[in-house]
């Protein structure tokens, strides 16, 4: 019966049939109706009603059968990929306008339109057309781009006519008109001596500038804690963010006060979550002070994060890091434990006294 029906179908009616058969495809035995879809679009002209589909299966199937028959433009596919919000699709355009370029003629239009796409990876396809044609100039401008895909294929392409990126990105980072891009492209494919062109940048004032910055002395091993504590106070929430994920590895040399004023109510949500981080990451009696005292916090994040991390909780030196504190501390976290005994429930209570070596 469908096998008779669907090539009498209007094209209209085609494709609302065929968001259905796609999905019956993925069951057991639905290859059938896919194959018969599959031969009644061998006509080019039912297999671009699907172009415009709004299910997104029957999209991309057509965008398949549209670019395996070439029945659309190399203008076409470069528009598609630069404009289509599927990500499937951007990238089956992106590869079929790509391969059109490559042969031999001038497609200056082509990759004008890949590179002006707001998709990073169409982009990033665009530059890469770049070494084709050997246009060095136009791949230095996407060295700063603020994709990291995008400036990898920059510094490729110029790379492959021996041209080295590294001089842009210093010349960058000591002017003016430093972007968040320059600033992450040095940490890329620059040295530990290109920290020294980095840290002026953490007082930028761009607070994306400041994120890379940090970010990018995190990716030279060249942070220094007393440059980065400062940081987490940064109006900025991914300068924070950044600040925290650089310290976590040396979290346990922070001060616990000074991270604990951080987790009060009245500091901005940002700064809570990464003083969270950095307590997560600090010494076994501060991870659990700060997991029981979110436990009935206002925030319900931040009281589920710290609910899942006592859930895992139980360090091996826990008992001897409990029999060590002064007997204030002791009784400190006593109560606590005690508090916490509506929010946890008996048994994990138990396990985490039992960790401790606390009196039940």
């Amino acid at each position: 019966m469908l096998r008779r029906a669907l090539p009498e179908a209007a094209p209209e009616v085609l494709v609302a049939v065929a968001a259905v058969i796609l999905r019956v495809a993925q069951r057991r035995h639905g290859d059938f109706a896919r194959q018969l879809l599959e031969e009644v679009l061998q006509d080019g002209e039912i297999a671009d009603a699907l172009l415009s589909s709004k299910d997104r299966a029957a999209r991309r199937l057509g965008h398949r059968i549209a670019v395996e028959r070439g029945r659309l433009t190399c203008e076409d596919l470069a528009r598609i990929a630069a404009r289509d919000n599927d990500i499937v699709v951007q990238d089956l355009c992106a590869d079929a306008a790509l391969a059109r370029t490559r042969d031999g003629r001038e497609h200056g239009d082509i990759v004008a339109l890949l590179l002006g796409a707001r998709q990073a990876r169409v982009r990033a396809a665009g530059v890469t057309a770049l070494n084709r044609t050997g246009d060095t100039e136009r791949a230095t401008a996407y060295l700063d781009d603020r994709s990291g895909l995008v400036r990898a294929c920059a510094r490729w392409v110029l790379r492959q006519h021996g041209v080295e990126p590294l001089p842009y990105y210093r010349s960058l980072c000591a002017s003016a008109e430093v972007t968040p891009g320059a600033a992450a492209g040095l940490g890329e494919c620059g040295s530990k001596a290109d920290a020294a062109s980095l840290r002026p940048l953490l007082a930028h004032p761009l607070g994306a500038v400041r994120a890379r910055a940090v970010w990018a002395l995190r990716m030279l091993d060249a942070t220094d804690p007393e440059q980065l504590m400062p940081l987490l106070d940064d109006v900025s929430a991914a300068v924070v963010r950044e600040a925290s994920i650089a310290l976590t590895p040396v979290a346990a040399r922070l001060p616990e006060e000074w991270l604990r004023r951080r987790l009060a109510v009245d500091q901005p949500r940002y700064v809570r979550v990464a003083a969270l981080r950095l307590l997560a990451a600090h010494g076994t009696a501060a991870q659990l002070r700060c997991f029981l005292t979110l436990l009935d916090d206002s925030d319900p994040g931040l009281r589920v994060r710290a609910c899942t991390a006592l859930h895992g909780w139980g360090p091996t030196d826990a008992t001897a890091v409990y029999a060590a504190l002064p007997p204030i501390e002791r009784a400190h976290l006593d109560t606590l434990l005690d508090r916490a005994q509506a929010s946890l429930g008996g048994e994990l209570l138990h396990k985490l006294r039992w960790y401790l070596g606390a009196p039940r």
